[in-house]
Protein backbone atom coordinates (compact mmCIF):
# COMPACT_ATOMS: atom_id res chain seq x y z
CA UNK A 1 0.00 0.00 0.00
CA UNK A 2 3.03 2.04 0.97
CA UNK A 3 3.68 2.05 -3.04
CA UNK A 4 0.57 3.89 -3.89
CA UNK A 5 0.90 6.54 -1.58
CA UNK A 6 3.97 6.95 -2.92
CA UNK A 7 3.00 7.37 -6.30
CA UNK A 8 0.08 9.33 -5.89
CA UNK A 9 2.29 12.00 -3.25
CA UNK A 10 4.79 12.09 -6.00
CA UNK A 11 2.30 12.81 -9.09
CA UNK A 12 0.79 15.80 -6.85
CA UNK A 13 4.19 17.66 -6.77
CA UNK A 14 4.75 16.29 -11.13
CA UNK A 15 1.51 17.49 -11.23
CA UNK A 16 2.00 21.06 -9.60
CA UNK A 17 5.56 21.53 -10.69
CA UNK A 18 3.59 21.08 -14.20
CA UNK A 19 1.10 23.58 -13.63
CA UNK A 20 3.25 25.92 -11.81
CA UNK A 21 5.55 25.81 -15.11
CA UNK A 22 2.56 26.50 -17.51
CA UNK A 23 2.31 30.30 -15.70
CA UNK A 24 3.82 32.38 -17.95
CA UNK A 25 7.41 34.23 -16.40
CA UNK A 26 7.06 38.27 -16.98
CA UNK A 27 10.95 38.90 -16.10
CA UNK A 28 9.67 40.59 -12.61
CA UNK A 29 10.23 37.76 -9.76
CA UNK A 30 7.92 39.18 -7.47
CA UNK A 31 5.18 39.32 -9.73
CA UNK A 32 6.24 35.92 -11.25
CA UNK A 33 6.16 34.50 -7.35
CA UNK A 34 2.38 36.07 -6.98
CA UNK A 35 1.18 34.98 -10.36
CA UNK A 36 2.97 31.21 -10.13
CA UNK A 37 1.42 30.87 -6.83
CA UNK A 38 -2.01 32.27 -7.81
CA UNK A 39 -2.48 31.14 -11.38
CA UNK A 40 -0.14 27.98 -10.87
CA UNK A 41 -0.76 26.39 -7.18
CA UNK A 42 -4.37 27.66 -6.69
CA UNK A 43 -5.67 26.55 -10.52
CA UNK A 44 -4.00 22.69 -9.77
CA UNK A 45 -5.34 22.47 -6.02
CA UNK A 46 -8.67 23.39 -7.27
CA UNK A 47 -8.26 21.46 -10.21
CA UNK A 48 -6.94 18.57 -8.25
CA UNK A 49 -8.61 18.67 -4.47
CA UNK A 50 -7.52 15.30 -3.25
CA UNK A 51 -4.47 15.30 -4.64
CA UNK A 52 -3.34 18.66 -3.45
CA UNK A 53 -4.31 17.15 -0.01
CA UNK A 54 -2.11 14.60 0.18
CA UNK A 55 1.42 16.12 0.93
CA UNK A 56 0.00 17.69 4.14
CA UNK A 57 -2.68 14.85 5.25
CA UNK A 58 -2.66 13.66 8.69
CA UNK A 59 -4.38 11.01 7.32
CA UNK A 60 -1.49 8.67 6.66
CA UNK A 61 0.36 9.02 9.99
CA UNK A 62 2.70 6.17 9.09
CA UNK A 63 3.41 7.10 5.58
CA UNK A 64 6.69 9.32 5.04
CA UNK A 65 7.80 10.81 1.13
CA UNK A 66 10.32 7.81 -0.25
CA UNK A 67 13.31 8.88 -2.15
CA UNK A 68 11.50 9.37 -5.61
CA UNK A 69 8.69 11.72 -3.82
CA UNK A 70 11.72 13.84 -1.95
CA UNK A 71 13.42 14.14 -5.50
CA UNK A 72 9.84 15.19 -6.80
CA UNK A 73 9.17 17.85 -3.96
CA UNK A 74 13.10 18.82 -4.06
CA UNK A 75 12.25 19.42 -8.00
CA UNK A 76 9.60 21.69 -7.43
CA UNK A 77 11.38 23.57 -4.30
CA UNK A 78 14.53 24.23 -6.87
CA UNK A 79 12.31 25.42 -9.28
CA UNK A 80 9.93 27.74 -7.64
CA UNK A 81 13.50 29.12 -6.17
CA UNK A 82 15.26 29.87 -9.42
CA UNK A 83 11.59 31.81 -10.52
CA UNK A 84 11.93 33.83 -7.79
CA UNK A 85 15.80 34.47 -8.24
Amino acid sequence: MEGVFSALYSEAYLGLIRQMDSVPRTGEPRRDLIQTGLDGFRRWALAHPNLSALPSSESLPTFGPGPRTTRSSDLGDARHAVAVR
